[in-house]
Parts: structure tokens; C-alpha cells; sequence
């Protein structure tokens, strides 16, 4: 029986953020009496690993690469392990990480294998929102930090994004307070630097590790254009549900009278089972549109390089998770942004393309195609606008992995 079921069954699940809470407050008494002396350097990275989203294996993938040649002192959380073996390699080692109260557990089991907790990367210190249950998940996370450092590691957040809004005063209290005990905090934008910056003297901004990944660039056939798209339930993160109907009734009209030039369209779903679900959702609605033309949806259940190899055959990516826009970046196609948080925003202004992002609820009929006709018109200027940002990010990725080694080695 899997823990989730245990918690359930047993009532468990309701007692879970009050002994949270006090691992937290036991672990303050350590991270007030501990001096924060370096202890070694095999690193555990503790992210949202086998999380199912190809996102999250990018964050993943990158890492794996970036330390090829450090694989004795590398390892890996994951809430699956079997699947991210089968995502980054049997070469590496992962141990099991629970989400709740159980990922103290495996914390503490696995305490000999690592030296530094090295928070990230990827969005570990964002919510949706300040409720109960956004403070609850919250503290689950913070609590597997004050418990690492109670147990004698270093922690570093590595590629961090957080909150472009304050949380609420007890989170905001926590995180300041562990923070400072942080080595080294590297972030994937400058409004997670500005939130650090307060509590550390040794943050960096960068942006995404995923930027790293490198494909071998290929020369497109021109003479039929592709597009590919990604979806995401947004309406379910915001309590929006018969919005998120209206806007998917819209982008389904719009595609149906997208530029002909246009000839093949695709849909990318980066999360196994949720991303899925709403591509078909707009499937249905664009049949309602358009009988003469289908859309296929690519399946998620693949690798990092595969998905990436895969965007790279197309002309134009429609983006609205974070990491799916970055991997079309990474495979050289032009990107036109529908976003659903401000993370998306923030890369769309880190390579200067304001005029291809719209907030997913500001989205109006025609938009996306007068975006996609100018991408189109415009192809050869805008792409290799992007490339020459998109050289500099490369080298900015990378120097998460050298700021790391400097203190890990």
C-alpha cells in the first residue's frame, strides 16, 4: 500500500502538517547552535524529480549532463524512481522522495549517501496562491530543509524560482530564516534574486538550467510549415474552470483559420494524463471548426532529447508551461507565448520577445494568428534574434554548474 493510500485511510493526513510544524521548530534549535561549516561534497539534488512532467525531466536531464564527470558524488531524488532511470540513466543513483511527512522519512534513511542538499532547480519556492492547503505544501517542503541541516548537511538552492508575491508571514519567516544558512543560492530570474538577495551575500541570477541543453541545430524544409502546442489545465490552478472553457473555445477558432501557410499543427502535452486531457479537449472543439483538418497529439511518455528533437522539426511552438517554451528555445523554434504565471512572462522579456506573450486570461480572438503571421513574415530576423540571446543563456546556465563546483569541491 503506498503512503498516499496509508494517510487516507488512516486519518493520518490531518495530524501530517502539525508534525510537520514541529520538525520545523525542533530543527531551529540546531540551525540557531550549528556553525555552517562545509561537510563534503557528494550532492543530493531534491527537486520535483518523477514527477511525470517533461518539464521536470529537462531540470533533471540538464543536471545529469552538467555533472557527466562527477557521477560518484551525484544523486538524485525522485518520487519514481524506476521512471527517471529510465528518463537520465541507470548511471546514476536516486533514492525515493515522498511528498508529505514520508519524505522525512526517506531523508533521514538516506542521510549517509549525501553531504549537501542541494535545493531545486525549477519553481520549489512558487504557489498559486497564500490558502491553507498552498501553506500546508509549503511547510512540507521547508520542513525536509530545516530537517537536512539538523542532521549535519550544507544546503544550496540551485536554479530556484519563487513567488513574484510575498507568501504569507509565517512561510516568508521560515524561508528567510533557513536561507541564511545557504553555501550558495542561484536563481533562474532576477525576481527571485531581488527575494534572496535580502537573507544571503552569496546569490547569483542566471537563468534556467534547462537553457544548457544542446541539440545539433536542423535546416527545416520550409515548404510546409509546422506548428506545435502545449497546453495546461490553467483553469484548475486558478478555480477557473468556465473560463478556461471560453479561452480553449477561442484558441480552437483561432487555429481553425490559422495562416495556410501552415500545414501541419501538433499538440504537446509535457505532463503525462492532466496536459493530455485538455489537448483532446481542444481537438474536440476545433472539429467543431475545421472537419477537413486533424490535430495529433504527441505523446509525453519520452525523453527529454526525443521531445526536444521532435520541436526541433517544427517552424513555430505555442507555449504555455515554462519548461516547454525553454525546450523549443533549446531545439531553435521561434516561440509565441500564451502564459499562465509570471515565470513564463519573465523568460518571454529575457529574450525580448514582449510582442509574442499574452497572459493566458487576457487572450482575445485573432491574437494568435496576427503572432503567428508576423513570426512567419518575419522568420529568418526573428530566429536568429533568438539564437544570438539564446547563446548568451547557454553560457549563463552553465554558471550554476561552476558556482556550485566552487563551494561543493
Amino acid at each position: 500500500m503506498h503512503w498516499e493510500q496509508i494517510r487516507n485511510k488512516t486519518g493520518l493526513k490531518y495530524i501530517e502538517p502539525i508534525f510537520t510544524l514541529l520538525v520545523i521548530l525542533v530543527s531551529i534549535f540546531f540551525v540557531l547552535i550549528r556553525k555552517n561549516e562545509r561537510v563534503g561534497k557528494r550532492k543530493l539534488f531534491y527537486g520535483a524529480y518523477g514527477n511525470r512532467s517533461v518539464g521536470d525531466d529537462a531540470i533533471n536531464y540538464s543536471i545529469a549532463n552538467g555533472f557527466i564527470n562527477d557521477i560518484d558524488n551525484v544523486v538524485f531524488s525522485s518520487y519514481d524512481v524506476e521512471y527517471s532511470k529510465r528518463k537520465i540513466g541507470n548511471e546514476f543513483t536516486f533514492i525515493k522522495q515522498g511528498r508529505t511527512s514520508d519524505g522525512l522519512y526517506h531523508l533521514i534513511k538516506e542521510r549517509n549517501k549525501f553531504d549537501i542538499f542541494v535545493y531545486g532547480g525549477g519553481g520549489v519556492f512558487e504557489t498559486h496562491s497564500n490558502d491553507l492547503r498552498s501553506t500546508i505544501g509549503m511547510l512540507y517542503k521547508l520542513s525536509k530543509l530545516y530537517l537536512v541541516y539538523a542532521l549535519g548537511k550544507n544546503i544550496v538552492y540551485f536554479s530556484v524560482g519563487a513567488n513574484s508575491n510575498d507568501f504569507n508571514i509565517l512561510i516568508e519567516t521560515l524561508i528567510k530564516h533557513i536561507s541564511k544558512k545557504c553555501l550558495l543560492i542561484t536563481t533562474r530570474d532576477m525576481v527571485t534574486f531581488e527575494k534572496f538577495k535580502k537573507c544571503n551575500n552569496n546569490v547569483h541570477s542566471l537563468c534556467d538550467i534547462a537553457n544548457s541543453i544542446q541539440i545539433e541545430k536542423k535546416k527545416r524544409k520550409r515548404r510546409e510549415l509546422s506548428i506545435g502546442i502545449n497546453l495546461m489545465p490553467f483553469g484548475l490552478l486558478s478555480h477557473r474552470l468556465s473560463q478556461q472553457n471560453k479561452i480553449l473555445e477561442l484558441i480552437a477558432k483561432d487555429l481553425s483559420v490559422i495562416d495556410v501557410r501552415i500545414k501541419n499543427i501538433y499538440l504537446f502535452p509535457m505532463v503525462i494524463n492532466t496536459d493530455e486531457d485538455i489537448s483532446k479537449e481542444l481537438v474536440k472543439k476545433f472539429r467543431n471548426y475545421n472537419k477537413t483538418r486533424d490535430l495529433e497529439i504527441i505523446n509525453p511518455n519520452i525523453s527529454v532529447s526525443e521531445m526536444i528533437d521532435k520541436m526541433s522539426e517544427l517552424d513555430i511552438f505555442i507555449g504555455m508551461r515554462l519548461h516547454a517554451n525553454i525546450m523549443a528555445i533549446d531545439a531553435n523554434t521561434p516561440i509565441i507565448g500564451i502564459g499562465y504565471h509570471s515565470k513564463v512572462e519573465r523568460l518571454y522579456k529575457q529574450y525580448d520577445l514582449d510582442f509574442f506573450y499574452i497572459d493566458i486570461y487576457k487572450y482575445n480572438k485573432g491574437w494568435l494568428n496576427d503572432r503567428v503571421t508576423n513570426l512567419i513574415n518575419n522568420f529568418d530576423l526573428i530566429s536568429e534574434e533568438i539564437l544570438q540571446k539564446r547563446n548568451n543563456k547557454i553560457r549563463e546556465a552553465n554558471k550554476h554548474f561552476e558556482l556550485i563546483t566552487e563551494v561543493t569541491n
